[in-house]
Parts: C-alpha cells; sequence; structure tokens
C-alpha cells in the first residue's frame, strides 16, 4: 500500500511537468485560438450587419437595399416587405413598400394629409411625432413621417407575450408621369425599446432609395 500511494502521488516518469518555456508556449496558443475565434465571431457580425441584397421592384420605385440576413415576406396591403428574423422583438423590424395610383386633384400636401389620417384610423393608439417636409427622393420632393403606435405580434400568433410600442418612418412622394401618376410609400419600423439600435441600417435603407435632406 504504501509503494501504491508513493507512485500516485509521484509524477509519473514517461509525463514530466511542462517546463517553463512550454507553459509559455501552451499559454499563448490558447491565446491566439481565443483572438482568432473572436475575430471570426466578429466578421461574421460584421458581414451580416453590412452585406446588403438589393429589391429591384421596378416601376417607380427605385431599388432599394436591405441586410442580407433578412428575409422577403408578403403581407397584406403592401406591395413588397422583408424583415428581421433574428430580431429579439416579437415585432420584427422590417422594411414595406406601398404603391398606389392618385387622382388628377391629389399633390403632396393632400397625399400626407390623407395618408396620416389613414393611419390614424388603421393602427392602435397612433401617435404622429413629426412630419418633415424638407426631403427628396432621387430629386422629386417627399414628405417624412415619424411615428408610433401599439402592436400585438403575440396575439397574432397565438402565442403569449405583450403587446409592442413601434416606432416607424414612412417616407412618401409622388412618382411616375403626369398620365400615371403614383404615390410611393417607403415603410421602416422597429420595437420602439430597440430604435437606438436599429435606426442605423433604417436610415442605411432609406439613403439606399436615394432620400436626402435639403435647405427648408
Amino acid at each position: 500500500m504504501p509503494e501504491i500511494l508513493s507512485f500516485l502521488h509521484n509524477a509519473s516518469p514517461t509525463n514530466p511537468p511542462p517546463t517553463a518555456a512550454e507553459e509559455r508556449r501552451n499559454l499563448i496558443l490558447v491565446l491566439l485560438v481565443a483572438l482568432l475565434a473572436l475575430s471570426g465571431g466578429l466578421g461574421l457580425k460584421w458581414y451580416t450587419q453590412n452585406t446588403m441584397h438589393t429589391a429591384r421592384l421596378g416601376g417607380v420605385i427605385p431599388d432599394l437595399e436591405y441586410p442580407a440576413s433578412w428575409v422577403s415576406i408578403p403581407a397584406e396591403e403592401v406591395l413588397w416587405q422583408a424583415i428581421n428574423p433574428n430580431s429579439a422583438s416579437t415585432f420584427k423590424t422590417r422594411v414595406q413598400v406601398s404603391v398606389r395610383t392618385i387622382q388628377a386633384d391629389e399633390n403632396l400636401d393632400t397625399l400626407s394629409v390623407s395618408w396620416l389620417l389613414q393611419r390614424n384610423s388603421t393602427l392602435e393608439k397612433f401617435r404622429n411625432l413629426a412630419t418633415i417636409s424638407n426631403v427628396q427622393v432621387a430629386g422629386s420632393p417627399a414628405v417624412l413621417i415619424t411615428y408610433a403606435y401599439v402592436a400585438d405580434p403575440a396575439l397574432d400568433l397565438g402565442l403569449p407575450g405583450l403587446p409592442v410600442v413601434v416606432q416607424a418612418h414612412d417616407l412618401l412622394w409622388v412618382g411616375g408621369t403626369l398620365e400615371q401618376r403614383q404615390m410611393v410609400v417607403v415603410t421602416v419600423a422597429a420595437d420602439a425599446e430597440r430604435w437606438d439600435d436599429e435606426e442605423p441600417v433604417l436610415q442605411r435603407i432609406l439613403t439606399s432609395i436615394g432620400m436626402q435632406q435639403v435647405e427648408p
């Protein structure tokens, strides 16, 4: 028994403890592996956040860029929509495009008013936060409306969850020819609690279609 205990307490003659130089080498290797893993993760995050796809919807709608990680899905009452399936909120960050033909007596001012009235009647607890008219889309006058409302996506899916306050921009302008003018509305929206984090990519989407501010 004493011989067995002595053998267990003593280092094996075939596996001597590492030298100080070997320990430093092993530590450096571990650090290099950790740095490579971190770099790979950051690179993937950058790619996901910065790589864009282009939606070519044609007609009066300029080509629109949106994150490559988003998916295009059909939605009622809009021409096209893409959402971020990885949004932490039950309300997925999204971009939507709506188009309708307008009448001869309609103009950008009357359209923006009627659009606000429509939003107020269809969105729960709608609040208009700002309406800015010193913007253009590819040189055409436009209106940028910022607003908030309450959505309940969990209820729509039959899942437990609380309603969500949504914040959004509607960029509205008139395109087409004198014979066939069309109102175009590009909407970007996100959970209001995550708006500050989501706004950079939403602004990038709007900029991709040629939105820019002009002198009032």
